[in-house]
């Protein structure tokens, strides 16, 4: 799931589907570039992921969940060029506490979310796909340098990916990506290209149960 914070508040208020961390659900476990599709996945694994980077996700939703004493694993995707910079984003200290505190994982959203299928209509494809490296390398480079993080997953920016930007991924050193395709995980997805359910404020409480009830066929 991709959320905004009272959609996460509205999962996490009753735990019937305690989520559980990207990295360790089956369904992108053991992220493995070789494997051709994913795994069966069980019950219980509901990753929620925050895109973005927002300021938010530290004065809103940490204190929620310290408050609450909920540990509960979230995934952030985030695009290093606005950290530090964006009046509405995150900061880098703020992220380095997050990591500390154990249930945030910091992952890569491109270096400045770029538009992919934008950038391609502008270049050559030589020019396209070093365009393409720089963005994951240079991602991943400093997620490491500012917080300590390997980040081996993407959340392609507004959705966008193909068989060659996921390519690229892997090249880059990534081992899963992350589309807004809102539907559930099954045995045919290739790792680079993993469903997610994207998820803000207007879709409340019965609609994110609804999201549940319809994934439930594809947990063992």
């Amino acid at each position: 799931m991709e959320g905004g914070h009272e959609s996460v508040r509205s999962v996490v208020r009753r735990p019937i589907y305690p989520p559980a961390p990207l990295r360790e659900c089956r369904l992108a476990n053991p992220f493995d570039r070789q494997a051709s599709s994913c795994p069966a996945h069980k019950k219980t694994d509901r990753p929620i992921t925050i895109d973005d980077g927002h300021r938010s996700v530290y004065d809103v939703l940490r204190p929620l969940l310290r408050d609450r004493h909920w540990a509960i694993p979230i995934t952030l995707f985030i695009y290093p060029s606005a950290i530090s910079n964006a009046s509405d984003a995150l900061t880098w200290e703020e992220l380095r506490t997050m990591k500390q505190d154990g249930f945030f994982t910091i992952e890569s959203h491109a270096y400045w979310h770029p538009n992919f299928r934008s950038e391609r209509a502008l270049r050559d494809a030589a020019s396209f796909r070093a365009f393409v490296l720089e963005q994951l390398v240079h991602a991943r480079s400093r997620v490491s340098a500012e917080t300590g993080a390997t980040a081996t997953c993407i959340a392609w920016p507004f959705g966008i990916h193909d068989t060659e930007l996921e390519a690229l991924a892997v090249d880059a050193g990534y081992v899963a990506g992350f589309t807004s395709e809102p539907r559930p995980v099954t045995r045919a997805e290739t790792a680079m290209a993993l469903p997610r359910y994207p998820i803000n404020d207007v879709c409340g409480e019965e609609c994110i149960w609804g999201i549940l009830r319809e994934t439930d066929p594809y947990h063992n």
